[in-house]
């Protein structure tokens, strides 16, 4: 809730400078999808990102340090394939760009649904 949250604020108050930012962590990701340390990085900057556009001290505050401990789930979506981080990335950036606060926290939804999704799986195969 509180990630929809912020990619909402993203989209009304990002600077374009952050926008740009945040489009580096994509090409990021386009350009080394095979190197999931380069990926993981990248998608951890693309969040932290969204904290700082939605311009909200007290976010950045409560999401650093789950930021750090989220890199293992981060690395095995990641494992599973870099084009859902993409495509996530790319439809909440888009809904920033837009101004479209709906749109964004509609995408952000979706994108951390599906990772959630991804981390389910992943838990039920070691399981059994």
């Amino acid at each position: 809730m509180l990630e929809t949250h912020i990619a909402r604020q993203a989209a009304l108050k990002a600077t374009e400078q952050s926008m740009a930012a945040m489009q580096a962590t994509v090409d990021a990701v386009k350009a080394h999808p095979g190197d999931p340390d380069r990926c993981v990085d990248a998608d951890i900057e693309f969040h932290r990102l969204l904290v700082e556009a939605a311009g909200n001290l007290v976010f950045e505050i409560m999401l650093a340090p789950l930021a750090r401990s989220l890199r293992d789930a981060r690395r095995e979506t990641i494992r599973r394939g870099v084009r859902p981080v993409l495509d996530g990335h790319s439809a909440v950036l888009r809904a920033v760009r837009a101004r479209d606060g709906d749109a964004a926290e509609r995408a952000m939804r979706e994108h951390l649904e599906l990772a959630r999704s991804h981390l389910t799986g992943a838990a039920e195969t070691m399981s059994s």
